[in-house]
């Protein structure tokens, strides 16, 4: 990529990632900020770009991390699924900090920069960004943050773009991350949600697979087929789907999938009913029980 480009071609690489974000999963599939990751890639050619969605603090303390994805600007799709973004994963997944504080407006609006901007005097290359980046040994670093929800304050995604050489037109190149970082909030808003997840809330490889076969208009027995197992078995994946999802019917399931209903249950409330059915289950043996005791002392009456 020339280092200078023409207006209509920075026009063009916004336009260009906006497709690719428009185009994320409606739901939290396995590989989501994988996917997000590499939406992102256009951004600075030869690049590695990392996806974090975890709580940050003002101090720039991570914790909760519920995803992390990685992915890379390769000429071939051996080299993109290589060493480099399953090391940039694994790091990303246990980076404890940024190594530099932040303001309550810069967690509330996000915020997006050159590290070196934000380490100043301190150097991020010696710090833990430092220690994350050392397999690629990092010319420059462009680290953005974006946050999903009043509802969750400093939950958020974390956005890196290393390079081994300088990255030219950073301003430029800031300025687009920023343009499409709200657009990246809301994709994930709504795959995933304005809460909290735990590993139980996102969907397996296996339920994916099912769930995009669904959205092709294939039945059960069809999917059941395809993979080689029971129809039973795959029933049982179907159900989880609805669960995840929220979904009372195949229709909204699917449409949920598509992105066409925007507003998930909330996943507290599912949980909820979820516990309430339990509850009720555990009653009725209790309930029995408590019946017969009153027909066998009725009789002892008589």
């Amino acid at each position: 990529m020339s280092p200078n480009l023409t207006e209509q071609q920075w026009l063009l690489m916004s336009s260009r990632i906006t497709e690719r974000l428009c185009a994320l999963p409606a739901v939290a599939t396995p590989d989501w900020c994988d996917r997000a990751a590499r939406c992102l890639v256009p951004l600075v050619d030869r690049a590695v770009v990392a996806v974090i969605l975890a709580t940050l603090d003002a101090s720039g303390t991570i914790s909760e991390r519920e995803a992390v994805g990685a992915a890379v600007d390769a000429p071939t799709e051996a080299f993109a699924e290589g060493h480099v973004p399953n090391v940039v994963r694994s790091r990303a997944d246990r980076l404890a900090a940024l190594g530099f504080g932040l303001s309550a407006g810069a967690l509330e609006r996000g915020f997006c920069g050159n590290a070196d901007r934000y380490t100043q005097p301190g150097d991020w290359r010696h710090g833990t960004l430092g220690r994350m980046w050392s397999e690629v040994a990092t010319g420059d670093l462009l680290v953005a943050g974006v946050g999903l929800s009043p509802e969750t304050p400093g939950r958020c995604l974390i956005v890196m773009v290393a390079r081994s050489e300088p990255i030219a037109n950073m301003v430029e190149r800031e300025a687009v991350l920023r343009v499409v970082l709200p657009l990246l909030s809301r994709r994930a808003l709504l795959a995933i949600g304005p809460t909290r997840t735990t590993t139980s809330d996102w969907l397996t490889s296996k339920e994916q697979h099912i769930l995009e076969r669904l959205t092709l208009g294939l039945s059960v027995a069809d999917i059941a087929q395809e993979l080689e197992r029971s129809a039973h078995t795959v029933h049982d994946h179907v159900k989880s789907l609805h669960k995840k999802l929220g979904a009372s019917s195949r229709g909204e399931l699917i449409s949920r999938a598509l992105g066409h209903i925007t507003e998930a249950k909330p996943r507290a409330a599912r949980k909820s009913k979820k516990a309430k059915a339990v509850q009720e289950a555990e009653a009725k043996p209790v309930a029995k029980e408590a019946a017969g005791k009153a027909r066998g002392g009725a009789g002892e009456d008589d």
